[in-house]
């Protein structure tokens, strides 16, 4: 590759990490809700009531959304192959089931409610092997000599910043970030010519960058400083290997850089093109017989013209607009700030009485009487109407309520979807 287009797609990189940089920030903040990592300004952590507005939201939403049971129904009316319907149907069918999809997109939902988007790769899978793409995770979960789907964390995807908001397709390149182990990277044909120059990342130079990425959330734990040191340090024992897998739409290519070797360790055409193939005449059967060559490229296999499929709930004004669960973000935080305030007025005062200096004169041992009362005694005093009165210093205001209720009025109007009963144009 020529050097200025080297530098292109570095400076490419370099440019997307510094876009999406505070997108990600923003969908770390809201995993972290989701994972109840909540603070109450001036209140300590323990004394934090932690009701989680998002996880039953999250599970409503999914559950109305994906299929429990999905089916693929199909119609062909071309004469005579109609009776084709029921054959395709069963493949179909069969093919979500092998390849797990139902798991990839439920996961998918779930990451574009906090990520506005949720990605997912379609490709195929060589024979002989069962772990043939990269990042070379997926163990047997992709079957060989066979189409995969696989869920993509959405933090490692960059597509083109200058995407319309209605048209992935208009995308000019997609970029997949991975981390790969160093032998699998070594045994893969695709890199079969710079095998020797692969080097792990570290903490030095161009490595540091990994210690605050590829961390995936989908296993809903809340991380801590030891289990973010764990990472790293499972990160140096495997050796990892960054690449760059970069979907050039525009001149039809897939291009791959390595941390650590200036130029790209893969840069063919794009497998992705569709071709028609070549055939020849039998001499003897005048048979029509596929030759293993094909043609020159027309157009793409798949609609937006790279691996991968995006969803997303609702309509912005950018490609990433702001996710769902942002706009309950702060309702959410609203709910356990008062709830925590009410428990902490209920908890910081002690219940305190006030007596009359003449019923102390008459009876000194009234006050241990009223701590040793059981329920149903009865305590006989001079006079039962001013003896006594209470301090409640932890009422809970009324508004306090009042604003608890709202929010959730809120809550409903927000995700509330009104279907449309009459008939319109659209």
């Amino acid at each position: 590759m020529k050097k200025e287009d080297i530098s292109y797609w570095k400076d490419t990189i370099k440019n997307c990490e510094k876009y999406y940089s505070p997108k990600h920030k923003r969908w770390s903040k809201l995993i972290d809700i989701y994972n109840l990592n909540i603070s109450v300004p001036n209140l300590s952590k323990e004394f934090v009531i932690k009701i989680s507005r998002f996880f039953p939201l999250v599970r409503k939403l999914i559950a109305s959304i994906s299929f429990n049971y999905p089916r693929v129904f199909m119609t062909v009316e071309d004469e005579p192959f109609e009776f084709a319907s029921e054959v395709l149907e069963r493949f179909a069918n069969e093919s979500l089931d092998v390849m797990n999809a139902k798991r990839e997109v439920q996961q998918c939902i779930f990451d574009a409610l906090f990520c506005y988007r949720g990605f997912m790769k379609v490709g195929y899978n060589n024979a002989d092997t069962e772990e043939a793409q990269a990042p070379y995770i997926f163990n047997d979960a992709l079957q060989e000599d066979f189409t995969y789907v696989k869920r993509v964390n959405p933090y490692n995807i960059f597509v083109d910043p200058l995407t319309p908001p209605n048209d992935f397709s208009a995308a000019q390149f997609v970029i997949e970030k991975m981390l790969v182990p160093l032998e699998f990277a070594k045994a893969d044909e695709r890199f079969s010519s710079a095998k020797r120059q692969f080097v792990p990342v570290d903490d030095k130079g161009s490595g540091s960058m990994i210690d605050d990425m590829f961390t995936d959330y989908q296993n809903g734990q809340q991380e801590t400083s030891e289990e973010d040191d764990a990472i790293k340090e499972m990160k140096r024992l495997q050796k990892m290997v960054l690449l760059y897998e970069i979907h050039d739409r525009i001149h039809k290519k897939r291009i791959v850089f390595a941390n650590d070797i200036e130029q790209p360790v893969e840069d063919i055409e794009h497998p992705f093109l569709a071709r028609d193939p070549i055939t020849t005449t039998d001499q003897f059967t005048g048979e029509e017989l596929l030759t293993g060559e094909f043609g020159t490229p027309k157009g793409w296999l798949t609609t937006n013209g790279c691996p991968y499929y995006s969803m997303q709930f609702d309509m912005s004004d950018s490609f990433y607009g702001l996710p769902m669960m942002e706009y309950v973000k702060d309702l959410q935080q609203l709910i356990v700030e008062s709830v925590s305030r009410r428990v902490d007025l209920l908890k910081k005062h002690h219940r305190i009485t006030l007596g009359s200096r003449a019923e102390k004169i008459s009876n000194p041992n009234l006050p241990d009487n009223l701590q040793e009362l059981k329920d149903g005694s009865v305590l006989y005093v001079d006079d039962t109407v001013s003896s006594f009165r209470e301090l409640n210093w932890g009422t809970v205001p009324a508004d306090q309520y009042n604003i608890e209720r709202d929010i959730l009025g809120y809550e409903s109007q927000i995700l509330a979807v009104v279907p449309q009963t009459s008939r319109t144009a659209t």
